[in-house]
């Protein structure tokens, strides 16, 4: 069963644990198994990270936020869940997903890009499949825009991909410079601006 996105899940989700856990495993499971691997996560980790993830939201809205705004987008709170998902182990085993079973969900890449995506898995772990999960929600908040000039385009190569997820995966990372990598591959004019 895929997730149902809504103008309101990222609401849900930081104020219920257990709707975000259900909606981000289920979206993990299906990016993993869809690449030939199951895995086993840490529901306590889990849980500090979107502990961590409220109050880095809570800390945003009082400090970089003006009085009169409409509070944080969908880009500062996606970029905020990456990083703390990013900064604590959550997925503790990935295993080769039985290739027996019944997938209810296929790769639709080559082979050889199978291949290069299963190698990402294998190394970026839980942080690969918390960037899958965060460009999936942010691609749906993007797609449904109207207040933009030019319609939606994907613009993620594989090199970016591959760049972000080193910079995840390394102690240097920041929520700020995160925020700013995804608002630089998601920028654009904006309606009001528009000459």
């Amino acid at each position: 069963m895929l997730i149902v996105l809504t103008e309101e899940c990222l609401d849900n989700w930081i104020s219920d644990f257990s709707a975000f856990r259900g909606d981000f495993l289920r979206a993990c499971t299906i990016t993993s198994q869809a690449i030939g691997y199951s895995f086993k996560f840490n529901q306590s980790h889990l849980e500090i990270a979107h502990e961590n993830w409220k109050a880095g939201v809570d800390r945003w809205e009082a400090t970089y936020v003006m009085k009169d705004s409409n509070g944080l987008s969908h880009l500062k709170i996606m970029a905020l869940l990456l990083v703390n998902l990013a900064s604590i182990e959550w997925l503790e085993e990935l295993y080769e997903f039985d290739a027996e079973s019944v997938r209810d969900f296929e790769f639709s890449g080559s082979k050889n890009d199978l291949e290069e995506t299963r190698k990402d898995l294998a190394a970026g772990r839980g942080t690969f499949l918390a960037f899958e999960f965060c460009i999936m929600v942010l691609n749906w908040f993007e797609n449904a825009r109207i207040d933009r000039v030019s319609n939606f385009e994907f613009r993620l190569t594989e090199d970016l991909r591959h760049d972000i997820l080193v910079y995840l995966l390394s102690e240097r990372r920041d929520d700020m410079a995160v925020f700013l990598m995804l608002k630089a591959l998601y920028v654009r004019i904006s309606k009001s601006s528009a000459p």
